[in-house]
Protein backbone atom coordinates (compact mmCIF):
# COMPACT_ATOMS: atom_id res chain seq x y z
CA UNK A 1 0.00 0.00 0.00
CA UNK A 2 1.11 3.46 -0.88
CA UNK A 3 1.82 6.50 1.89
CA UNK A 4 -1.38 8.40 2.08
CA UNK A 5 -1.27 11.84 4.75
CA UNK A 6 -4.48 13.32 5.79
CA UNK A 7 -4.53 16.46 7.07
CA UNK A 8 -7.80 17.90 8.56
CA UNK A 9 -8.89 20.50 11.20
CA UNK A 10 -7.49 17.64 13.68
CA UNK A 11 -3.80 18.39 12.28
CA UNK A 12 -1.76 20.94 13.61
CA UNK A 13 -2.03 23.19 10.42
CA UNK A 14 -4.70 26.19 10.20
CA UNK A 15 -7.98 24.61 8.49
CA UNK A 16 -10.91 26.14 8.51
CA UNK A 17 -13.93 23.83 10.30
CA UNK A 18 -16.12 21.85 8.28
CA UNK A 19 -19.73 22.13 8.01
CA UNK A 20 -21.52 18.86 8.65
CA UNK A 21 -24.01 17.77 5.69
CA UNK A 22 -24.70 16.90 2.00
CA UNK A 23 -21.64 18.63 0.75
CA UNK A 24 -18.97 17.14 3.31
CA UNK A 25 -20.70 13.48 2.84
CA UNK A 26 -19.84 14.15 -1.04
CA UNK A 27 -15.80 15.31 0.25
CA UNK A 28 -15.62 12.10 1.76
CA UNK A 29 -16.84 10.02 -0.49
CA UNK A 30 -14.72 11.23 -3.16
CA UNK A 31 -11.49 11.22 -1.17
CA UNK A 32 -12.25 8.03 -0.68
CA UNK A 33 -12.53 7.44 -4.29
CA UNK A 34 -8.73 8.71 -5.03
CA UNK A 35 -7.33 7.19 -1.95
CA UNK A 36 -8.52 3.86 -3.49
CA UNK A 37 -7.71 5.04 -7.18
CA UNK A 38 -4.17 6.13 -5.89
CA UNK A 39 -3.18 2.96 -4.21
CA UNK A 40 -4.65 0.48 -6.91
CA UNK A 41 -3.00 2.44 -9.53
CA UNK A 42 0.13 3.98 -8.45
CA UNK A 43 2.94 1.85 -9.25
CA UNK A 44 6.01 4.11 -8.30
CA UNK A 45 7.04 3.21 -4.74
CA UNK A 46 8.72 7.49 -4.63
CA UNK A 47 5.42 9.07 -5.05
CA UNK A 48 3.05 8.79 -1.90
CA UNK A 49 0.11 11.24 -1.36
CA UNK A 50 -1.23 14.04 0.74
CA UNK A 51 -4.52 15.10 1.18
CA UNK A 52 -5.77 18.32 3.04
CA UNK A 53 -9.04 19.52 4.02
CA UNK A 54 -10.26 22.85 3.67
CA UNK A 55 -6.46 24.50 4.27
CA UNK A 56 -6.13 28.09 4.03
CA UNK A 57 -3.81 29.03 1.28
CA UNK A 58 -3.93 32.90 1.41
CA UNK A 59 -7.12 33.72 1.44
CA UNK A 60 -9.31 31.08 0.67
CA UNK A 61 -9.30 27.40 2.29
CA UNK A 62 -9.94 24.86 -0.75
CA UNK A 63 -12.68 22.10 -0.16
CA UNK A 64 -10.29 19.36 -1.05
CA UNK A 65 -6.02 19.27 -2.06
CA UNK A 66 -4.60 16.13 -3.03
CA UNK A 67 -0.74 16.16 -3.29
CA UNK A 68 1.42 13.52 -4.86
CA UNK A 69 5.28 13.83 -4.35
CA UNK A 70 8.57 12.46 -4.27
CA UNK A 71 9.54 10.97 -1.07
CA UNK A 72 13.48 10.64 -2.47
CA UNK A 73 13.26 14.80 -2.63
CA UNK A 74 13.30 15.19 1.19
CA UNK A 75 16.09 12.95 2.04
CA UNK A 76 18.52 16.00 2.47
CA UNK A 77 16.15 17.94 4.43
CA UNK A 78 17.54 19.62 7.86
CA UNK A 79 16.37 21.16 10.94
CA UNK A 80 16.92 24.51 9.63
CA UNK A 81 14.36 23.76 6.83
CA UNK A 82 11.83 23.75 9.48
CA UNK A 83 12.57 27.44 10.74
CA UNK A 84 11.25 28.95 7.03
CA UNK A 85 8.22 31.10 7.20
CA UNK A 86 6.38 32.56 4.44
CA UNK A 87 8.02 35.57 3.71
CA UNK A 88 11.02 33.53 3.34
CA UNK A 89 8.95 30.98 0.40
CA UNK A 90 8.02 34.45 -1.23
CA UNK A 91 11.51 35.38 -1.73
CA UNK A 92 12.60 31.63 -2.38
CA UNK A 93 10.12 31.39 -5.01
CA UNK A 94 11.13 35.06 -6.57
CA UNK A 95 14.84 33.48 -6.65
CA UNK A 96 13.28 30.22 -7.99
CA UNK A 97 11.50 32.24 -10.59
CA UNK A 98 14.88 34.73 -11.53
CA UNK A 99 17.22 31.55 -11.72
CA UNK A 100 19.85 34.35 -10.39
CA UNK A 101 19.17 37.32 -8.20
CA UNK A 102 21.40 40.15 -6.23
CA UNK A 103 20.22 41.67 -2.79
CA UNK A 104 19.37 45.24 -4.56
CA UNK A 105 17.40 43.11 -7.01
CA UNK A 106 15.68 41.33 -4.41
CA UNK A 107 15.42 44.68 -2.67
CA UNK A 108 13.95 46.84 -5.43
CA UNK A 109 11.92 43.76 -7.34
CA UNK A 110 9.84 42.61 -4.10
CA UNK A 111 10.12 45.93 -1.89
CA UNK A 112 11.62 44.27 0.92
CA UNK A 113 13.91 46.00 2.92
CA UNK A 114 17.84 44.79 3.00
CA UNK A 115 17.46 43.54 6.73
CA UNK A 116 14.51 41.60 5.95
CA UNK A 117 16.05 40.46 2.64
CA UNK A 118 19.32 39.49 5.13
CA UNK A 119 17.66 37.18 7.67
CA UNK A 120 15.58 35.40 5.04
CA UNK A 121 19.09 34.70 3.07
CA UNK A 122 20.73 33.60 6.12
CA UNK A 123 18.05 31.14 6.93
CA UNK A 124 17.85 30.37 3.12
CA UNK A 125 21.36 29.65 3.29
CA UNK A 126 21.33 27.59 6.68
CA UNK A 127 18.48 25.32 5.08
CA UNK A 128 20.53 24.50 2.08
CA UNK A 129 18.69 25.85 -0.24
CA UNK A 130 20.12 28.80 -2.13
CA UNK A 131 24.05 29.42 -2.68
CA UNK A 132 25.66 32.65 -4.00
CA UNK A 133 27.46 32.04 -8.00
CA UNK A 134 28.27 35.06 -9.75
CA UNK A 135 27.63 37.72 -7.17
CA UNK A 136 23.85 35.79 -7.43
CA UNK A 137 21.50 33.84 -5.03
CA UNK A 138 20.44 30.94 -7.26
CA UNK A 139 18.66 27.67 -5.79
CA UNK A 140 20.95 24.98 -5.07
CA UNK A 141 19.73 21.70 -6.97
CA UNK A 142 16.67 23.08 -9.33
CA UNK A 143 16.20 19.88 -10.62
CA UNK A 144 14.95 18.40 -7.14
CA UNK A 145 13.95 21.77 -5.76
CA UNK A 146 10.61 20.67 -5.73
CA UNK A 147 9.55 17.41 -4.37
CA UNK A 148 5.44 17.83 -5.71
CA UNK A 149 4.68 16.26 -9.09
CA UNK A 150 0.95 17.24 -8.79
CA UNK A 151 -1.78 19.21 -6.99
CA UNK A 152 -4.94 18.90 -7.81
CA UNK A 153 -7.67 21.12 -6.24
CA UNK A 154 -11.26 20.13 -6.02
CA UNK A 155 -13.92 22.52 -5.12
CA UNK A 156 -17.81 20.32 -4.47
CA UNK A 157 -21.25 21.85 -4.39
CA UNK A 158 -24.48 19.87 -4.38
CA UNK A 159 -26.59 20.13 -7.50
CA UNK A 160 -25.26 22.59 -8.87
CA UNK A 161 -21.76 23.83 -11.33
CA UNK A 162 -21.07 27.30 -11.70
CA UNK A 163 -21.23 28.46 -7.88
CA UNK A 164 -17.52 26.17 -7.35
CA UNK A 165 -16.27 28.26 -10.00
CA UNK A 166 -15.02 31.71 -8.54
CA UNK A 167 -13.12 29.43 -6.10
CA UNK A 168 -11.82 27.15 -8.63
CA UNK A 169 -10.37 29.74 -10.44
CA UNK A 170 -8.69 31.36 -7.31
CA UNK A 171 -7.01 27.71 -6.99
CA UNK A 172 -5.49 28.07 -10.32
CA UNK A 173 -2.99 30.44 -8.39
CA UNK A 174 -0.76 27.25 -7.02
CA UNK A 175 -2.30 23.99 -8.20
CA UNK A 176 -1.63 22.19 -11.49
CA UNK A 177 -5.25 20.87 -11.95
CA UNK A 178 -8.31 22.19 -10.68
CA UNK A 179 -11.58 20.77 -10.56
CA UNK A 180 -15.40 21.23 -9.66
CA UNK A 181 -17.41 18.47 -7.86
CA UNK A 182 -20.91 18.21 -8.47
CA UNK A 183 -23.46 14.89 -7.97
CA UNK A 184 -25.73 16.80 -9.85
CA UNK A 185 -28.13 14.05 -12.31
CA UNK A 186 -28.05 17.01 -15.07
CA UNK A 187 -25.09 16.81 -17.47
CA UNK A 188 -23.60 19.76 -17.80
CA UNK A 189 -24.56 21.72 -20.87
CA UNK A 190 -22.69 23.46 -23.72
CA UNK A 191 -22.56 26.61 -21.97
CA UNK A 192 -20.99 25.80 -19.03
CA UNK A 193 -18.68 23.28 -20.58
CA UNK A 194 -17.01 26.01 -23.07
CA UNK A 195 -17.13 28.44 -19.54
CA UNK A 196 -14.40 25.57 -17.54
CA UNK A 197 -12.91 24.62 -20.47
CA UNK A 198 -11.53 28.18 -21.44
CA UNK A 199 -10.77 28.69 -17.49
CA UNK A 200 -8.93 25.03 -18.07
CA UNK A 201 -10.81 23.85 -15.21
CA UNK A 202 -11.94 20.52 -14.87
CA UNK A 203 -14.98 18.62 -13.73
CA UNK A 204 -15.73 15.51 -11.84
CA UNK A 205 -19.42 14.55 -11.01
CA UNK A 206 -20.64 11.74 -8.65
CA UNK A 207 -23.55 9.22 -10.61
CA UNK A 208 -24.98 6.16 -9.54
CA UNK A 209 -22.53 6.10 -6.83
CA UNK A 210 -19.52 6.54 -9.23
CA UNK A 211 -17.19 9.52 -10.04
CA UNK A 212 -17.06 10.69 -13.33
CA UNK A 213 -14.40 12.58 -15.31
CA UNK A 214 -16.81 14.90 -17.21
CA UNK A 215 -14.18 17.30 -18.23
CA UNK A 216 -10.48 16.77 -17.76
CA UNK A 217 -8.35 20.18 -15.94
CA UNK A 218 -5.75 21.69 -18.21
CA UNK A 219 -1.96 21.29 -16.63
CA UNK A 220 -0.22 23.50 -14.99
CA UNK A 221 3.15 23.88 -14.29
CA UNK A 222 4.15 23.89 -10.89
CA UNK A 223 5.37 25.84 -8.60
CA UNK A 224 3.42 28.47 -9.49
CA UNK A 225 3.62 30.52 -6.94
CA UNK A 226 4.48 30.53 -3.14
CA UNK A 227 1.80 28.83 -2.12
CA UNK A 228 3.00 26.06 -4.02
CA UNK A 229 6.19 26.34 -1.87
CA UNK A 230 4.01 26.51 1.40
CA UNK A 231 2.41 23.40 0.88
CA UNK A 232 5.33 21.55 0.03
CA UNK A 233 7.09 22.65 3.33
CA UNK A 234 3.57 21.54 5.26
CA UNK A 235 4.76 17.80 4.08
CA UNK A 236 8.33 18.13 4.75
CA UNK A 237 7.42 18.54 8.46
CA UNK A 238 5.43 16.05 9.04
CA UNK A 239 7.14 13.46 6.77
CA UNK A 240 10.65 14.66 8.40
CA UNK A 241 9.94 14.72 12.10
Amino acid sequence: MNDIIEFNNKSNILTRNQTQGLELELVNRFINYKKNKFEKYNKNKDISMAIFEELKIESSYPDIIFVEYNKKNFDNWNENRKKLNNQDLKILYHIYMKNGISNSQLKRQLGINESTILETITRLLDAKMIERNNKLWKICDRKNFFAITKIETVEAKINQWNSALTQAINNLRFSSECYVLSNTKQEPNNVIRNKFDNLGIGMYQEKNKNFNLIMKARRNKIPNSYSSLVIEEIIGKEICI
